[in-house]
């Protein structure tokens, strides 16, 4: 034992005298008090010098020793205790002690704690701790059984959840779905899924938002910054697993009719509507008659972003063109606050290209890339609409081709920054190339490969020669 520990055991011997009889923190007689504070002191003087077996060995005195309600931070040093005596135990049968012991530990806190003046839902948010727990000792094999406390624990916290809660909860409900073998039941928790991804990421973006607001605030300390910069970062976590995990089982076949059914069954409810469009945005099922008629209800009756935008998409998938640029300029007009705005910017910058209004589809993808340096289908886009506009570089000599070049510069921005376009990057750099002027036409217009060319667009590109 230490000679700082030996001091410390000192002190506390010495000052266990001093307690007050009428203190019933600690107990009713003065000799339970003397007792729970032995133990307390004990515990965490080991604790605090992270001696951790030790302090275990102390700290189960606290339970028979002390009252249930002490303080709470006895059961969130003894699940920390417990967690680290599992991983030294060597035989089946005392793991199987320690983690009864920690379900105990949990139960007990949330019986004696289940509302503090700092969190009124204490009991929820250690339920979801307990949900963690147990589905990290148990992994695949019984992790379905926490699925009850994960929704307990986050339809009770609801924004004010964990990132890890809202993200293993709907991971252990989309392999729920999975497992059932009932069709009824496997079709409710279908319905289910899709409903709870809007509200789960949206749960998300609200905790993503404050985070970005702490970091902007001029006046937010720097530990408000840093824990900010934690929640960003375990928030947009959280969202990425939700997004990966709905769009790895929502298609538009099974969505569509469980969607109709729901719409047919409350056509008033105009929230249900906007879900259903979300859903269908998220995996772009724009090409049904429904999603146009959905669109239109929810447009007449509160005319905002998220319907301007699905009329916009409605009307491109039938090819009313004209009509779905009317939308897609609307849309823009509305979301600029919206966190699907960089789709927003993308789909109207498209939509305008298809029109022959390149220059807006440049503007809009510019607005792309001023939020997004890396997003390659701004680049693409660019690329298009610069192509299409070659025109408007025609001096007679090489000044259209000049626009092919650059659009292929864009293309190959767009794959290098982002890879996931690269296929149909590639595609479009070689139609692209095939405008090159020949090296004829070059040796005629007194250029060479490889020179600087200032196009009619205000950028330089390089001169090259068809493949």
């Amino acid at each position: 034992m230490t000679t700082r520990i030996l001091t410390l055991l000192a002190f506390v011997f010495a000052t266990l005298g001093a307690v007050a009889q009428g203190d019933t923190k600690y107990g009713e007689t003065e000799e339970q008090q003397m007792a729970c504070k032995e133990a307390l002191q004990l515990y965490r003087t080991y604790r605090d010098q992270k001696l951790y077996h030790d302090a275990y060995m102390f700290w189960q005195r606290v339970l028979t020793d002390c009252p249930g309600n002490v303080s709470q931070n006895v059961y969130i040093d003894g699940a920390k205790f417990i967690k680290n005596e599992l991983k030294a135990a060597e035989t089946k049968e005392h793991k199987l002690v320690l983690i009864d012991s920690l379900w105990t530990v949990y139960d007990m806190r949330m019986e004696y704690f289940p509302a503090t003046k700092s969190n009124p839902n204490n009991r929820c948010a250690i339920l979801g701790y307990k949900a963690m727990d147990f589905v990290g000792i148990y992994g695949d094999k019984k992790e379905l059984e926490a699925l009850p406390w994960f929704e307990e624990s986050v339809m009770c916290l609801k924004d004010k959840s964990r990132a890890a809660f809202l993200s293993k909860y709907y991971e252990l409900l989309a392999k729920s779905w999975q497992a059932e073998e009932d069709s009824a039941a496997k079709n409710g928790l279908y319905d289910r899924v899709l409903d709870e991804y809007l509200m789960l990421s949206e749960w998300c973006d609200v905790n993503v938002t404050k985070a970005n607001e702490t970091l902007a605030s001029a006046d937010a300390s720097e530990k408000k910054k840093k824990k900010a910069n934690k929640n960003l970062e375990s928030y947009s976590k959280a969202k990425k697993n939700l997004d990966e995990i709905f769009v790895a089982m929502a298609t538009c076949d099974k969505m569509l009719p469980v969607m109709e059914a729901k719409i047919s069954a409350s056509p008033d409810d105009l929230e249900l509507m906007k879900r259903a469009l979300r859903l269908f945005n998220k995996k772009d099922c724009t090409d049904s008659d429904l999603y146009l008629e959905i669109a239109t209800k929810v447009c007449e009756a509160e005319p905002e972003c998220d319907c301007k935008y699905s009329l916009a998409l409605g009307y491109a998938k039938k090819g009313e063109k004209a009509t779905a640029l009317k939308y897609a300029d609307e849309a823009v007009e509305m979301c600029g606050d919206s966190p699907d705005k960089l789709d927003i910017y993308i789909k109207a910058a498209q939509i305008a290209s298809a029109n022959g209004q390149h220059s807006k589809a440049r503007g809009y993808a510019r607005k792309v890339l001023d939020i997004d340096p890396n997003n390659g289908e701004a680049y693409i886009v660019i690329g298009d609409a610069i192509a299409g506009s070659y025109k408007q570089c025609d001096d007679g000599g090489i000044g259209a081709a000049s626009a092919f070049w650059l659009a292929v510069d864009y293309y190959t921005r767009a794959k290098a920054k982002d890879s996931s376009v690269a296929e149909k990057a590639n595609r479009r750099i070689a139609s692209n190339s095939k405008q090159f002027p020949s090296r004829e036409d070059l040796f005629n217009a007194g250029l060479k490969a490889g020179a600087d060319f200032k196009t009619c667009f205000g950028e330089t590109t390089k001169v090259r020669e068809r493949p």
